[in-house]
């Protein structure tokens, strides 16, 4: 909670400071959230100026919610673990990190498909690609595999 509660607060300094960075004459960037959409466009930006905005709110609340999740950490923490069931809540959250991690993925992908973004000297061999590679294998190996624990305590 703490580390969306950075993004929340960072993206409005994006778009008022840093969205125009690096654009040249004539750029024009689509991304495609669920339809091409002209990222500089007039109503677009009052959009995510808005939302944006309005995230430094739900910033403050991930803050709250992490601190209170570490003081109720704290406060339950005991000598001896026992193994507890798992709230509806988290089935919830993890529902809904996968769902719109997978909406993040395929806006990344398609934004760089629609704007013909290429890496012409960059091969799958390259350091930076085989780390990122290794990264997301092993992540989503532990994402999986605790999935189907945490799925088949649920079911028991």
């Amino acid at each position: 909670m703490m580390d969306l509660s950075v993004y929340y607060f960072a993206c409005p300094w994006v778009i008022f400071r840093g969205w125009y960075n690096g654009r040249q004459a004539g750029c024009v960037v689509k991304c495609v959230l669920f339809v091409p959409t002209n990222a500089y466009a007039h109503g677009w930006m009052i959009f995510i100026k808005v939302s944006w905005s309005l995230g430094v709110v739900a910033g403050i609340g991930c803050v709250g919610i992490g601190f209170t999740a570490l003081f109720y950490w704290f406060v339950s923490w005991e000598d001896d673990f026992k193994e507890e069931k798992h709230p509806f809540w988290s089935y919830v959250y993890g529902a809904l990190s996968s769902v719109l991690g997978a909406i993040a993925i395929v806006h990344v992908e398609m934004t760089i498909k629609m704007n013909h973004i290429t890496f012409p000297d960059t091969h799958i061999t390259d350091s930076g690609q085989v780390i990122a590679l290794l990264i997301g294998v092993f992540t989503l190996f532990t994402a999986f595999a605790s999935s189907v624990k945490t799925f088949g305590d649920f079911l028991a």
